[in-house]
């Protein structure tokens, strides 16, 4: 028997709750909803109010279908859900009902505490794996309040692209589900009938883009070894006063230089020379790929493929805990390319639970900060087991652009059946 899915409906969002100045691609025009299922899967129609909703056309048009015959999404209500009111006078069932963390942030805690301990209820993150989209810093974690409130819901799945089970809390009935979707929006951007090429004749691929710190740092150790010259990579640092327009590739207001102080202030002095002999090159990016929109850093040029040793893959989340699958994993591994991945401590540990493989991992999948970032570093340096490399690439570039696959994670994933 399928799973139920509904929505409950998003409220007017104003932009008194949303951190615009520092997000991409965000029309202060329109409320802002966090995507769930009934958003990716109900039907083709993307709204210009679903954050993020740029990245992903296609989505539906792939995956759509195979989503739709394993759950029943949005058959009562639609893609605009139910009103949380009419939901808290009907009498429960089976079905799940999803909802994003602001929105649930918004609801009454009486209302909330209803909710939760009445309905199956699925709470979603899936752009931002668990950093809760673009209203944590003016709002708790959900998790937490839940906590706050002393509910014990009646089944509460936490679902979203983080890989980190530390979420699961059986004792409140809260249980992760991980959902590749991240891995479905990159699968949605490639053509799937390339074939894999290993003939590398650079030494790394670094698509760093924003400054942040520990991009900024392994750029300065390669650069330290005299190693930058084999590589490209790309950082966006415009040293203008002025801010641009939201959502504009190279001078969006979440890309502005007085967010990312580390590249042009640090004593360090491997970081001060690396700023001094790149500065005049920065803003840095891949001419070749198109560069308008916030919406193109998840593209790619298809002649990359096969022509590197290493990507190297600065992911977002970094530390000990939050393992966050972004597009820049997936874009990796569909490009063919061995990947060696500065994130956070257990990464590829989650990778390798996935089916992919890794290499490095012994030397500093147990690391985080500064020292994954420069043990990344030390073993680009090492000799390279090109047959070994050539092994693991191929492995990962036919497992990520295989459909089947990513609806295998999905079902394995997926709530118990009622």
């Amino acid at each position: 028997m399928k799973i139920k899915i509904e929505k409950i409906a998003n409220p007017g969002v104003q932009s008194d709750s949303i951190d615009r100045d520092i997000h991409e691609g965000l029309d202060p025009n329109h409320s802002l909803f966090d995507p769930g299922f009934t958003d990716f899967f109900y039907d083709s129609t993307v709204r210009s109010e679903i954050y993020m909703g740029n990245l992903f056309p296609n989505v539906f048009s792939v995956f759509g279908q195979g989503m739709q015959q394993r759950f029943d999404i949005g058959k009562s209500y639609g893609r605009d859900g139910i009103d949380i009111n009419l939901l808290l006078t009907m009498s429960p069932d089976d079905t799940y009902y999803e909802i994003d963390g602001l929105t649930l942030m918004l609801i009454p805690k009486r209302k909330c505490i209803h909710l939760l301990k009445n309905f199956n209820v699925i709470l979603h993150d899936h752009m931002e794996g668990l950093n809760w989209g673009f209203f944590k810093q003016k709002h708790k974690d959900p998790i937490n309040l839940i906590k706050e409130y002393g509910v014990v819901p009646r089944n509460l799945y936490v679902s979203s692209c983080s890989g980190d089970d530390d979420v699961s809390i059986p004792e409140l009935n809260i249980k992760s589900w991980y959902m590749p979707i991240w891995w479905m929006i990159m699968y949605s951007k490639f053509p799937h009938d390339v074939e894999f090429k290993y003939n590398p004749t650079k030494l790394a691929l670094i698509p760093a883009r924003k400054a942040r710190a520990q991009r900024v740092k392994i750029l300065a150790k390669i650069h330290e070894k005299d190693l930058l010259d084999q590589c490209d990579w790309s950082l966006i640092m415009d040293m203008e006063e002025k801010f641009g327009d939201v959502g504009d590739f190279l001078k969006s207001p979440s890309i502005h230089y007085s967010r990312f102080p580390l590249l042009y202030t640090s004593e360090e002095l491997y970081i001060k020379n690396f700023y001094n002999d790149v500065k005049d090159q920065l803003p840095k990016y891949f001419e070749q790929v198109p560069h308008s929109t916030f919406g193109d850093n998840h593209l790619f040029d298809l002649n990359w493929m096969g022509q590197y040793c290493y990507y190297i893959n600065t992911e977002t989340n970094q530390g000990e805990k939050g393992i966050f699958t972004t597009e820049k994993t997936f874009k990796g591994m569909m490009l063919g390319i061995p990947m060696l991945n500065s994130a956070s401590v257990g990464y590829d540990k989650f990778l390798n639970k996935l089916g992919f493989l890794t290499i490095g991992s012994d030397e500093f999948d147990h690391l985080c900060w500064d020292e994954r970032s420069h043990a990344i570093v030390d073993y680009v340096e090492k000799p390279i087991d090109h047959e070994f490399n050539k092994y693991v690439a191929e492995h990962n570039f036919n497992m990520a652009h295989d459909i089947n696959r990513i609806f295998e994670i999905v079902d394995k994933e997926a709530p118990t059946r009622q």
